[in-house]
């Protein structure tokens, strides 16, 4: 069992505009948040370390008020310390609040792609690799380890030989993709789950009418349909990662852990149904397809 506190709504660094991310990532800080969610392969490391470095030099936080996450890709299953160090350089953060295994699989980039342009996996068993991110914490390199897109079979092997507690588990976990067998798996094992992708596709789940019904009742100006789906991830004990180039976005998002407003069981209710259901949106309810991306059918 894990037993760690990292903030419920964290900043999102993927698919930051390029030429903004310092700026974005400088306001976020700015705007109060401190639970900031990157990755080596996310290709912006430099530029989020920039905004960490701003942000500590102008005193708005100091370091222990910030809890930085980064994360291993699969092609580098075989240099686990030293991607580690390369993600500290670049953040500039002296160390990382958590670092995890990005993928469910390795990936040997020294092989080239099969005929159908998919990577060959490294032949790399996970305890390895688990065994090379516990060394992480006691080198004193991260606080916490923990996993991505990880499967509750995966979790439970890893739990067979781990030493250090699995800190979490970060999925895709929206209304219209709730994923809910494996997140509340996670939950009851001590293992946090953290929400990427919470607002689904964006403009068309936050069309949904159930949606849009609890999104009235939210916190005054900021009420929206953002807001309660984020509020439904987090009533479920999930964590969520947001993300925003507006700052008065980024504000009303941090709104969603407010002790202000609640769901109301009804609404919780209604979104609980949605389950990737619609009569008025077509949804494409996965929207990181990590099968299809590797080439494996890892959700069969």
């Amino acid at each position: 069992m894990s037993s760690f506190t990292m903030p419920r709504v964290a900043f999102g660094c993927w698919e930051l505009p390029k030429g903004k991310v310092e700026e974005v990532v400088y306001e976020a800080i700015k705007a109060g948040y401190r639970h900031i969610d990157s990755a080596e392969i996310y290709g912006n490391e430099e530029e989020v370390g920039k905004a960490v470095a701003r942000a500590l030099a102008e005193k708005i936080v100091t370091r222990a008020d910030l809890f930085i996450c980064s994360k291993l890709w699969g092609t580098d299953w075989h240099k686990v310390r030293a991607a580690c160090e390369k993600s500290i350089a670049a953040l500039q953060c002296e160390y990382i609040d958590l670092y995890l295994i990005h993928t469910s699989i390795g990936l040997d980039a020294a092989v080239p792609a099969d005929a159908n342009g998919k990577p060959a996996r490294a032949k790399i068993p996970v305890h390895r690799v688990w065994a090379d991110m516990e060394s992480l914490v006691d080198a004193g390199l991260c606080r916490h380890i923990g996993v991505s897109n990880f499967s509750c079979l995966q979790i439970a092997d890893m739990q067979t030989y781990a030493s250090k507690p699995i800190a979490c588990n970060q999925l895709e976990v929206h209304p219209s993709y709730p994923n809910r067998a494996l997140a509340d798996w996670c939950v009851s094992q001590g293992v946090a789950v953290v929400c990427y992708c919470p607002l689904g596709t964006g403009k068309g789940d936050l069309e949904l009418p159930a949606l849009k019904a609890a999104g009235a009742g939210g916190p005054g100006a900021a009420a929206s349909p953002a807001l309660a789906a984020l509020r439904w991830a987090l009533d479920k004990r999930y964590h969520v990662i947001t993300k925003s180039t507006n700052v008065e976005r980024m504000k009303a998002n941090l709104l969603a852990d407010s002790d202000s407003w609640s769901l109301s069981p009804e609404h919780t209710a209604a979104i609980d149904a949605v389950s990737g259901k619609s009569s008025s949106v077509d949804l494409a309810f996965k929207i990181c397809d990590h099968a299809e991306e590797f080439g494996l059918p890892m959700y069969n």
